[in-house]
């Protein structure tokens, strides 16, 4: 949403409009002031963001997810509000008429409102999936016989792992080095593109490889996270606890995705996908 949001920043801003972004974070990494600060530089956010460690505005909103819009009037009412992505429009008619109620100003003639993507032709995608015991609910494969299954709906956001895992409350963390791939987390996804939430045991840079659908990835379907070693198989360098874009694929459909991590130390806290529009 950082594109609608500083569209909206540099039309409105001027004009009475002030976006403040609240953060409310899902992994402990998330916390940190300093890595905060430096994702906003990187993504160029000029508007102030409050950091919501304990979560005190997500609930005083009663907020239920991400991303979520609350549009405040000059009498302090929430007069619009949004859960999720999309709506660009429609958001922008509201904020128009809030500065024209409080001001008096009118829109000029050329400045057209967001567009909304077709949704029809988006396709869907799998909804983010954690891995940790709180939140997450994957599946030991230990001992049991893995035979070629179809890709089936009820298959869904699917997550098992092989291996030394240590199973922690927000994440899997690998306790051993890996060199002959036989530890692996593996999950079954439907969308576009794939993200995941992966970090080092010591901030030392470890390399991640990864299959989709048991063929290692190509120029056509890798992430910019993505690169390849001299035997052409694909892998990412986690150096910092973040989101590492994996996947891009042409089409939303059904894919695996496995993950073969190399040192110990290193985890996995989530997996997120999007259609083809969001990618």
């Amino acid at each position: 949403t950082f594109g609608a949001l500083k569209t909206w920043w540099d039309r409105y801003s001027q004009d009475g409009l002030m976006i403040v972004g609240v953060h409310g974070p899902d992994f402990e990494p998330d916390r940190d002031q300093q890595r905060v600060r430096a994702n906003l530089r990187k993504f160029a956010i000029k508007f102030p963001v409050v950091l919501d460690n304990d979560r005190s505005i997500w609930k005083a909103y009663q907020n239920e997810g991400w991303p979520a819009y609350y549009l405040v009037d000059h009498r302090g009412r929430v007069i619009y509000d949004r859960l999720g992505e999309g709506g660009y429009r429609q958001l922008e008619a509201e904020i128009r008429d809030a500065i024209g109620r409080m001001s008096g100003w009118v829109a000029p003639p050329s400045l057209e409102a967001l567009a909304n993507p077709t949704l029809a032709q988006c396709g869907k995608s799998t909804p983010l999936r954690y891995v940790g015991s709180e939140r997450g609910r994957p599946s030991s494969l230990e001992g049991v016989q893995e035979t070629q299954r179809a890709l089936v709906a009820n298959r869904d956001g699917e997550i098992g792992y092989r291996g030394k895992w240590a199973l922690e409350p927000e994440a899997l963390r690998l306790t051993r080095d890996n060199p002959a791939f036989n530890d692996y987390v593996r999950l079954i996804y439907h969308g576009a593109a794939a993200v995941a939430f992966l970090e080092s045991a010591s901030r030392r840079p470890v390399k991640v490889y990864l299959r989709q659908d048991d063929l290692w990835l190509h120029a056509n379907n890798a992430g910019p996270d993505v690169q390849w070693d001299e035997s052409n198989q694909s892998f990412a360098v986690v150096s910092e606890p973040r989101l590492y874009y994996l996947v891009k694929n042409a089409r939303d459909a059904m894919h695996e995705l496995t993950l073969f991590p190399q040192e110990a130390g290193a985890a996995v806290r989530g997996f997120d996908f999007s259609n083809a529009c969001q990618t």
